[in-house]
């Protein structure tokens, strides 16, 4: 018989690898590519912030997915983070 200590641990870990295993075969979000005509998209439009350099707000962001039809596939959280990106890899230069 285990003593109480070790059935938490194998309870803990137990619960641990369900979490791990729901997050890999139940991730609803797939990364994918941006193509050079999504890029240009939204650099036509939210270039003046990646200059600055600024992270356009959600108002902006929506703005320009009305606008652009081949960003209808991104929510505004991806394209925003596209612009975090691109202004990181800016500054790292």
């Amino acid at each position: 018989m285990l003593c109480a200590c070790v059935m938490r641990m194998l309870n803990t870990h137990r619960a641990n690898l369900y979490c791990f295993i729901v997050l890999i075969c139940c991730n609803p979000g797939k990364k994918r590519l941006w193509s050079n005509d999504e890029k240009q998209a939204v650099l036509r439009h939210l270039n003046q912030f990646l200059i600055e350099p600024q992270l356009p707000g959600k108002e902006a962001i929506e703005q320009c997915k009305e606008n652009e039809q081949i960003l209808e596939r991104r929510s505004w959280r991806n394209i925003k983070d596209f612009c975090r990106n691109q202004i990181l890899s800016k500054i790292g230069q």
